[in-house]
């Protein structure tokens, strides 16, 4: 995407447009390529909080609709990997792991 608007790999009518529009795309890869800088902008970006209800949870099974709430939460984790949610058929030891994890989460969102 940046080299499309790259100064030398336009015509000469469109290099003023393009020098701006590149350095502003060079300042957002800057910006973004420091973890504590892409942390705190993805933090500001609209995120899907909602919990299913418990006529979803019954209507398409526990695993495959919580699985999908604890995902999207995942992304927040200051640990990672995240443990799987599991299925029915999960090691107890895995299941403990899971929400010995989940217990004891740690977000680096809104920090």
């Amino acid at each position: 995407c940046a080299l499309v608007h790259h100064p030398d790999k336009v015509s000469a009518s469109k290099a003023e447009e393009s020098r701006s529009t590149f350095g502003m795309l060079n300042e957002a890869y800057e910006y973004l390529m420091h973890r504590a800088s892409r942390e705190m902008y993805e933090s500001t970006l609209p995120f899907d909080d909602r919990l299913p209800s418990e006529a979803a949870i019954v209507a398409s099974g526990f695993f495959l609709v919580l699985r999908a709430v604890f995902e999207r939460n995942g992304k927040w984790s200051v640990t990672q990997p995240v443990p799987s949610l599991g299925g029915e058929d999960t090691p107890l030891d895995d299941v403990l792991a899971f929400y010995e994890f989940w217990f004891s989460f740690e977000s680096w969102r809104d920090c």
